[in-house]
């Protein structure tokens, strides 16, 4: 569900009721529109709180990648290769019938693995995208 999607299903019930209400149509549309206004206010600082969370997320990304430390620079690359053997040797096992762990115990790292990969594939796209997104805000704001 989008952002806008959600604001706008917070803000619909009292748009119908608005009209709904028994005044005249001046003062609903005054009504409407100080409602609008409202939910364009929502919406904005709910963007700047986007805006500020994925500047937090490049931050860390670009300090990590910029680190003295090999182990901080490499955990992710690392992490990935890790869930890429766990998934092979679960495959390859499967395959050739080699002993495996409890079903629970397969359920949970592919819970894992799933996160992870969100997540890595989440702050790879930040790590691309957020500069350019930033740069574009501190344009306009500068307008």
């Amino acid at each position: 569900m989008s952002l806008w999607s959600f604001i706008s299903g917070v803000f619909s019930p009292a748009a119908k009721l608005v009209d709904e209400l028994h005044t005249s149509a001046e003062e609903r549309l005054q009504m409407k529109a100080e409602l609008t206004r409202i939910q364009a206010e929502f919406v904005t600082k709910a963007l700047e709180y986007e805006k500020a969370l994925l500047q937090a997320t490049s931050d860390i990304i670009g300090k990590e990648a910029t680190s003295e430390s090999a182990l901080t620079r490499m955990w992710r690359p690392i992490t990935m290769l890790t869930f890429l053997g766990i998934v092979v040797w679960l495959t390859l096992g499967k395959a050739f019938g080699w002993p495996l762990p409890e079903e629970s115990f397969v359920n949970n790292v592919f819970e894992l693995l799933k996160l992870g990969i969100g997540g890595y594939i989440l702050g790879r796209s930040a790590e691309k995208v957020i500069p350019g997104v930033v740069n574009a805000l501190k344009s306009k704001e500068e307008t």
